[in-house]
């Protein structure tokens, strides 16, 4: 079904998009642990709607506006093509990145006061920032950090020194040579602990030029020490980009990162054989995101495109009895949406239930006229009353 809005609505979504009034939002914090004031920077999702319980995706570095902006691009570009889900996204700047992103040096050579705050820039976010976006906007408690640099240093570090600050990290280029590579050692005493947590961390640095060549041999070593110890809940992933520079990594760790991250929320081809091949069909389907409910530490349910997306599936197997069900119980979450229940109409026909096809045609018909001024795309709403016109009219 994915593949099939793509391919009706590609050029619209070139074309014929409705004007985006994008939410760009700065707070600004009295922070008791800096002493000063801070600047948070939150972009929402186009069409927020603030009953939806989001993820939150938390930037660092966000003082340099190309780089937040780029980040949010594509996020934005990916929430749209509903390849991840829609999120919140939280700039942290810093006024003082050098000091704020390292942990306190334990070794002697190290100790200079230009490092060392990183417990305070946890403790701004644990007991400032985050309250107040829990505040303002309700999100869910799903928090993905992406840092580049030394932002991946403190994202990588939080994982031994906060654990419980975010479900999900993309550390590009981390610099873990500082303080004689303590993070590493940090890590390695701590691995028995972690490997049991509910992580998802993806790692990426590049080979070409400084500073990327001397990152390299550490990330390479934190890499043999924890890729060993993946588990069914700490999943850890890590690449070296072939002729990307510390500059030039971003765009592309940002963008497989988070479609690697959004793999996590979606069904994929083998699962779903195995939800065929063990039990109820419906039942294995609701487990799913129960299991996934649990590894995310929020109540997830399955999105519209996520419930065609199964259902076509479904269709594509010739159970359409098992799709009737499925749809069914679609509705009974998302009661308004016509093409559910054209879809029940359709997958009646098949199985020559012509009375239940007709009701549900029926049906599609008069939800559609409620959903007219909900379309996001010109012509939606044309192409599906012709879609349902033409189903009713082929039942007698």
């Amino acid at each position: 079904m994915r593949q099939l809005l793509c391919i009706l609505f590609c050029f619209g979504f070139m074309l014929n998009l409705k004007a985006q009034h994008q939410n760009d939002v700065t707070h600004k914090i009295n922070s008791e642990y800096f002493k000063e004031q801070r600047e948070i920077k939150v972009h929402l999702p186009k069409k927020n709607d603030t009953t939806e319980r989001l993820p939150v995706i938390y930037v660092f570095d966000a003082q340099w506006s190309p780089y937040f902006k780029l980040t949010t691009s594509i996020i934005d570009y990916l929430i749209e093509i509903k390849e991840l889900p829609k999120s919140i996204v939280v700039g942290i700047n810093s006024n003082n990145r050098q000091y704020e992103l390292t942990p306190e040096p334990v070794n002697e050579d190290w100790k200079m006061p230009s490092l060392g705050g990183a417990k305070f820039l946890e403790n701004h976010l644990t007991h400032e920032v985050i309250p107040m976006i829990d505040s303002l906007y309700h999100p869910a408690s799903f928090k993905t950090a992406i840092g580049h640099s030394l932002g991946g240093t403190f994202i990588l570090n939080s994982i031994v020194d906060n654990p419980k600050l975010f479900n999900a990290y993309i550390a590009i280029s981390p610099n873990l040579q500082i303080d004689d590579e303590e993070i590493i050692l940090k890590i390695q005493k701590n691995i028995e602990k972690i490997k049991k947590l509910n992580k998802f961390v993806f790692t990426t640095i590049g080979n070409k030029g400084k500073p990327d060549v001397d990152f390299l041999p550490p990330v390479k070593k934190l890499d043999a020490l924890v890729r060993d110890h993946n588990s069914e809940t700490f999943s850890w992933q890590f690449s070296v980009y072939d002729g990307f520079t510390h500059a030039t990594i971003p765009t592309e760790s940002i963008h497989r990162g988070l479609l690697k991250l959004s793999k996590k929320w979606e069904v994929s081809e083998q699962q779903k054989e195995n939800m065929l091949n063990a039990g109820s069909v419906l039942t294995n389907f609701d487990n799913f995101y129960k299991n996934l409910s649990n590894w995310a530490e929020y109540t997830n349910t399955p999105s519209l495109d996520d419930l065609y997306d199964f259902g076509y599936f479904l269709e594509k197997k010739e159970l359409y009895t098992e799709a009737v069900a499925f749809y069914k119980q679609a509705v009974k979450n998302y009661p308004q949406k016509s093409q559910l229940y054209n879809k029940i109409g359709e997958n009646s026909v098949k199985t020559k239930n012509n009375k239940q096809a007709k009701e549900y045609f029926d049906l599609a018909l008069n939800i559609i006229e409620k959903e007219k001024d909900t379309f996001e795309y010109e012509g939606t709403y044309e192409y599906y009353k012709n879609v349902y016109d033409k189903n009713r009219k082929k039942i007698k």
